[in-house]
């Protein structure tokens, strides 16, 4: 439950701050705030506002939606979680499915509302037959775990992750690459396996990067490369990932420290006309502390 409570995490930040902003004023003013410049960050936000409340007040669904998101959030308007529900609701019932996919994730969780997974489940699956790509990967959860308000069945989860997957939704990409690791309905197959971790990574979910950060330090189904490791450490870690902080601080700091020695070395060799070592970051056989 662990990687799927970290999934439905990952999917509130896609939808309530990515996805749902398809008004580009809310998606530059979260731009905005990630560089510190929160003066430009509320008026963009002030723009979006501008420009969905009107649609709101027609009942326009994707006027809604950006709204009940910006409510929500308190982007440009004070925080209204009530307000931010409603509205969200309001584009669900009207076949936003974007909207759909948080409105189901909010009953799947119990956030402002009762927990109630069969809930969840029926807004996620009017979300995903509409191709929504996260209601998809979430309905393939649900599909894939006993007890969240589906009959369990592994083949409509798999073809729910594929569909998810191809279409960029990391978390389905991390859910083939352990089936196919293991065989778990689908034909055993390592190198289908890490083509779809590698997309995980590389799409952002933090524990597809450490994992691979694994694959790379030891070199069980990856080159070996302490650099490589070390850089999908830090990217898990910049996420909190609690495992990726513990390898971060244990090894990258090691492997900083002993590159920096060898490039001194390699340079007062190099200036001194001397016999030039072997150069730096080049794989040595020192014995690196383990990893945990």
């Amino acid at each position: 439950m662990t990687i799927l409570k970290t999934a439905f995490a990952a999917f509130v930040i896609l939808l309530v701050q990515v996805t749902a902003v398809s008004a580009g004023a809310i998606e530059d003013g979260l731009a905005a705030m990630e560089r510190g410049d929160y003066s430009a960050a509320f008026k963009h936000w002030e723009d979006a506002e501008k420009h969905w409340w009107p649609l709101a007040e027609q009942g326009d669904a994707e006027g809604l939606f950006n709204l009940g998101v910006m409510h929500l959030n308190g982007y440009g308007v004070e925080q209204d979680e009530t307000e931010g529900l409603r509205l969200i609701k309001e584009a669900a019932e009207k076949g936003h499915p974007e909207a759909q996919t948080v409105y189901g994730y909010l009953y799947f969780e119990g956030v402002l509302v009762a927990q109630d997974y069969s809930e969840a489940a029926i807004w996620i699956r009017k979300a995903a037959d509409q191709e929504q790509p996260e209601g998809q990967a979430m309905l393939g959860l649900m599909y894939d775990t006993p007890g969240l308000g589906v009959t369990p069945d592994s083949a409509k989860a798999i073809e729910l992750y594929r569909k998810a997957a191809e279409k960029g939704v990391a978390v389905a990409q991390f859910q083939l690459y352990l089936k196919y690791l293991i065989g778990s309905g689908v034909p055993e197959d390592e190198a289908v396996a890490m083509e779809w971790l590698s997309r995980a990574a590389a799409h952002g979910f933090a524990e597809a990067q450490f994992q691979i950060r694994q694959d790379y330090y030891h070199g069980t189904r990856a080159p070996r490369s302490e650099v490589l490791g070390c850089f999908w450490s830090s990217a898990a870690a910049q996420q909190g990932h609690e495992g990726a902080q513990l390898s971060v601080n244990l090894f990258c700091g090691y492997l900083f420290t002993r590159q920096i020695g060898e490039s001194l070395d390699w340079i007062d060799q190099w200036m001194a006309g001397g016999p030039q070592p072997a150069r730096p970051h080049q794989e040595k056989p020192t014995k690196p502390p383990e990893q945990p």
